[in-house]
């Protein structure tokens, strides 16, 4: 921490210059602070990448009154289908990586357990780290499927008028 002394000069001691040079050393010590403002583009862009190996009583939560579970299949070792009907739009989806596989619901929400589930975010691209977007074909690149138990996909509810 830095501290800092400042003495002026009292007029009946010192001459204008004195003075002036004070006041320009007091304006050039105080360094201004930026506030962290949360809305800047900077911090949308962030992300915050974590580890839920020890994860204990955490989890990922869903709302069933906002998405819907889709029915999803494994194509090959890099992508899963969930048909045409889904194309553009964005999935969340969850990826199973212990044998457990834990779920709790609770009221209106699947809850997973942090320890057994990944949510899946996209890995490259403009969106990295986003919530991947079923392509034209039905289907969501996810990566390495080898150590996967299983994939969970959900949608947003569609609001029925």
């Amino acid at each position: 921490m830095r501290e800092f002394s400042f003495s002026f000069l009292s007029p009946d001691t010192g001459t204008e210059e004195s003075v002036s040079e004070c006041i320009s050393c007091v304006a050039n010590n105080y360094n201004k602070t930026q506030p962290n403002n949360v809305l800047s583009d900077r911090m949308k862009k962030r992300t915050v990448r974590y580890d839920d190996s020890n994860a204990r009583g955490k989890y990922h939560t869903i709302d069933l009154e906002e998405w819907e579970e889709i029915e999803s299949h494994v194509i090959n070792e890099n992508m899963i289908g969930v048909g045409r009907e889904y194309k553009f739009v964005d999935a969340t989806v969850y990826t199973q990586i212990r044998e457990e596989g834990r779920t709790d619901i609770c009221d209106k929400y699947i809850m997973f357990h942090k320890k057994d589930w990944i949510e899946y975010r996209k890995e490259r691209g403009e969106k990295k780290y986003q919530e991947p977007m079923i392509s034209k074909t039905g289907v969501i690149w996810v990566g390495n499927t080898k150590d996967v138990f299983r994939f969970r996909v959900f949608v947003p509810r569609m609001k029925h008028e």
